[in-house]
């Protein structure tokens, strides 16, 4: 049987054989060439099976060769047609779809081979392996193909290679290790694939202990620290830190996370620094605006709680009542007419009044009944309305209408809307309410059924379980027609319906009124203390001795209240040949310790003496700077001293607590409870002897040796017999060293607006010990024979001191809010200015010629309180938030 490779051999093979008989034999003979190229024509259409037309182009080209010169030419030619002549119609249909399948076959397989040079071009490797095999599965194994088949072998051995490499690289070495088998396979002669099987086969340069699961770990860590840094650039520092913690849970070594996780910490750190400085700033600002009177709020901040929020705030349906029945028409007239004509009237009629009354209303009036062509909508419409009225208010003529009709109206934030009065009637609408969770749990039911989710034990309780909002609802008398939908959301508190007007303005009277049971109130006070204080004093002291002659000398005046050079000379080291006799020229100006007394509980404390609350020190201020100069006739000493302190406390309480209305709770903020002496003992002295002897002791200017016993003084200080314990007793919370706050009563008003408190504060602070003791002192002779007084004991009676503050009140406060429940601020200045007359008062030297100081002390004491209320899931009713602290954004 004729095979379509026999007939694609014959026809290349003898086309061959004609273009060599051509040159060979024809020697350019007309006939032979036209035969020639007709014969050519025919063995195309013969491999195209086109068995016909061949044959008719083989006769043509037998008769044109029979009028040409080669005999050769005519043989070869009447073989092809012969060959032609005895091809069967089978086998010419069998050949013909053997070709256009093969066709088809090479047209699919170069396709697979675009596309997987394309994959492979977008480095997706393993798909490239995928399309060149199915290319090499659909292109025919022949020798016509042979070349193509070896190109499509090569593609899919570097293709299997970079598939090997990817896999290499995430660690999945078993499947690398089979994708470079095959390449191998494919192109036995790559050397690439060679050598990427020895690295594969290396354990130094590849680690075994890499998984896939690693290297995803990987990507994700660089993830999450890019998100990280990206949080930390916006200064969303909580976020950041957050990111970086799901870092360390993936990588528990890792540094850069602990790194971001620092400087995130050191960006809050700041932050609360400048907080700090501000809050203190503030408060001292506040010494100096204590006089102002504080203006107290308008009007109290509504509850929304049960507020549509889809849009503004609905409009009260007792005003609209209030502002319909306030307008009167005088007279109207309706014949005939429908709801929209009517409601033109009547819009007609408001704008009259307004008009006439001199009082401007705005009351818009609009018509909601759907789609014009409903069924619904002409029913409405066909129903006709006939008035003759006068003298009635806006209202009842509204309601003549509606009620002629079959219509209702309600109050709306554009007005008023006509709808319909049916409850399953009219068009669908959609609002969104604010409810809390709870309020899924005040449905009435009468199912018992332990599973619904619904039902509860308790009252007080919050179902965790999955809230149904349709049955709930249902369960209050709503109805749910065709095309309705509701849907709550609990994490936003938001409870969306898709309804009838009538059914909406149901649920809306339902949220309104609302309770949530069992509401607490959560009470964050702040106890706040700032202490500043400043000294600054800058002044000069002049040390002059002149002489005139041999019987005339000048210098300083006569001391005051001050010493001469004595502490004035000792503050500086010593220049020329500096006595304490100078005569000092200033000695009259105050300085340091003679001006700033140590006069109060805190000065004395700090500075651990038992002075006398009035004592001074004569102590001046330190010196700064001194210059001398001696002349022949006069030496004069500069001395400049001065001081700047300045220093500040900031002590901070915050306790919170919470409680529930009715009840009486306390807190307790760092209280410790401490010691003391309350009882002393007097100090003994007893008397002992004790051998005593002395050589060369001068008496009446002769020298004797002393021999003999003397008493000697034993001193027992005074101490402590019986000790007072400061706090740690419940029922007296105000003792302690701390903070501790008690609610005496919480309560919340009808309405749930106000919280009224009744509670006491108490900060109390340990400030140090005053010695109220005396040393004990002893006449005792010394080395030189001269009798002092030694001290034989210091005999410190030590009590403490402490610092009590509280404030005990009842107060109202609208929650959420921040209140000042009480406070203490206190301010001291202190300033003097000590000058030598006449030369203080000259211009610009005279300042070197004068002492100037002051010392300002500044306290205050506040406390606030922020009052937040919380459902039992710790949200407040009102906003649906978690309250904040005292200070939160």
């Amino acid at each position: 049987m004729f095979v379509p490779y026999s007939r694609k051999a014959f026809s290349y093979v003898g086309s061959v054989l004609l273009l060599a008989a051509s040159s060979v034999a024809l020697g350019g003979n007309t006939s032979d060439s036209q035969a020639l190229a007709l014969t050519q024509e025919a063995d195309t259409l013969y491999c195209s099976n086109q068995i016909a037309a061949a044959q008719k182009k083989y006769e043509e080209a037998l008769k044109m060769a029979q009028q040409g010169s080669s005999p050769q030419l005519i043989a070869q030619i009447s073989e092809r047609y012969n060959r032609c002549a005895h091809v069967s119609p089978a086998a010419l249909n069998l050949n013909a779809k053997t070709a256009a399948h093969k066709q088809d076959d090479t047209a699919e397989a170069m396709q697979y081979l675009e596309e997987g040079r394309h994959a492979y071009a977008a480095k997706k490797y393993s798909t490239a392996v995928t399309l060149y095999t199915q290319a090499l599965e659909a292109l025919p194994d022949a020798p016509a193909t042979k070349d193509r088949r070896a190109f499509l072998l090569l593609s899919l051995a570097d293709a299997e290679l970079a598939t090997a490499h990817d896999y290499t690289a995430v660690g999945r070495y078993d499947e690398a290790r089979v994708f470079l088998q095959n390449a191998l396979r494919h192109n036995p002669s790559s050397l690439a694939v060679k050598d990427a099987l020895s690295k594969l086969e290396d354990s130094v340069r590849n680690n075994p202990a890499i998984t896939p699961e690693h290297i995803g770990n990987i990507a994700e860590v660089d993830r999450l620290l890019a998100l990280a840094y990206g949080y930390y650039g916006l200064g969303q520092f909580d976020k950041a830190y957050k990111t970086f913690q799901d870092v360390l849970r993936i990588d528990s070594y890792n540094t850069a996370a602990q790194q971001g996780m620092e400087k995130t910490s050191n960006a809050k750190a700041r932050y609360y620094t400048a907080a700090r400085n501000s809050a203190r700033s503030k408060a001292l600002a506040d010494v100096s605006a204590a006089w102002e009177e504080p203006i107290p709020p308008d009007e109290l901040p509504a509850d929304n709680l049960g507020a549509d929020i889809g849009s503004d705030a609905r409009v009260q349906e007792s005003d609209m009542d209030k502002l319909l029945s306030s307008v009167n028409i005088s007279k109207i007239n309706l014949e005939d007419a429908d709801i929209n004509e009517a409601m033109e009237v009547v819009r007609a009629q408001i704008r009259l009044y307004s008009e006439n009354s001199g009082s401007p209303v705005s009351v818009n009036i609009n018509t909601n009944f759907g789609a014009p062509g409903s069924p619904l909508y002409k029913q409405i419409m066909d129903r006709r309305v006939s008035l003759d009225l006068t003298n009635i208010s806006l209202k009842n003529l509204l309601d003549v209408i509606s009620a002629k009709t079959g219509t209702a109206y309600y109050p709306t934030t554009a007005g008023l809307e006509f709808t319909y009065s049916g409850r399953d009637a009219g068009p669908l609408e959609t609002r969104t309410f604010r409810v809390p969770p709870s309020f899924f749990n005040e449905a009435p039911t009468d199912e018992d059924d332990t599973s619904d989710v619904f039902s509860t034990e308790s009252k007080n309780s919050v179902s965790i379980s999955r809230v149904d909002p349709k049955r709930s609802l249902a369960a209050h008398g709503i109805t749910f027609p065709p095309g309705s939908a509701v849907q709550y959301l609990p994490a936003s508190w938001s409870l969306t319906v898709r309804n009838t007007p009538t059914n909406l303005q149901d649920i809306q009277t339902i949220v309104s009124s609302l309770e949530s049971p069992d509401r607490q109130i959560v009470l964050n006070v702040t106890m706040m203390e700032v202490n500043e204080s400043t000294l600054n004093e800058l002044g000069f002291d002049w040390l002059v001795d002149i002489s005139f002659g041999s019987h005339t000398f000048g210098g300083g005046g006569t001391p005051q209240k001050s010493p001469s050079a004595d502490g004035i000379m000792d503050q500086v080291p010593v220049l020329g040949t500096v006595t304490n006799s100078a005569p000092v020229v200033s000695a009259g100006l105050r300085s340091g310790g003679q001006v700033f007394q140590t006069d109060s509980i805190d000065k004395l404390i700090a500075a651990g003496s038992s002075a006398g609350f009035s004592g001074a020190s004569a102590q001046r201020a330190p010196a700064i700077l001194a210059a001398r100069g001696i002349w022949s006739v006069a030496d004069v000493t500069v001395i400049m001293h001065g001081l700047n302190q300045k220093k500040g406390t900031d002590i901070l309480g915050n306790p919170q607590l919470v409680v529930k209305p009715g009840a009486e709770q306390t807190i307790f903020s760092d209280m410790k409870v401490m010691f003391y002496p309350e009882s002393y003992d007097q100090p003994q002295i007893a008397q002992t002897q004790m051998p005593f002897a002395r050589n060369g002791v001068n008496i009446g200017g002769q020298n004797f040796d002393v021999r003999g016993r003397i008493n000697v003084p034993l001193v027992t200080p005074a101490f402590p017999n019986s000790f007072i314990k400061y706090g740690g007793d419940n029922e007296n919370p105000g003792d302690g060293i701390g903070t501790a706050l008690v609610v005496h009563d919480a309560e919340l008003d009808e309405e749930k607006n106000i919280v009224r408190l009744s509670l006491t504060t108490y900060q109390n602070e340990f400030d140090g010990f005053v010695n109220y003791g005396t040393p004990v002192t002893q006449a005792v002779m010394n080395d030189n024979g001269d009798v002092i007084q030694a001290v034989m004991t210091e005999n410190k009676i030590l009590k403490p001191i402490f610092t009590s503050k509280m404030a005990n009140t009842s107060v109202s406060i609208v929650p959420g809010n921040v209140l000042v429940l009480g406070g203490v601020r206190k301010s001291r200045l202190v300033k003097f200015q000590d000058k030598i007359p006449i030369l203080g008062d000259a211009p610009l030297i005279g300042r070197f010629f004068r002492s100037e100081g002051e010392e300002k002390e500044t306290k205050v004491f506040i406390i606030f309180a922020k009052v937040d209320v919380i459902d039992p899931t710790g949200r407040d009713p009102r906003t649906g938030e978690r309250p904040g602290a005292l200070t939160s954004k």
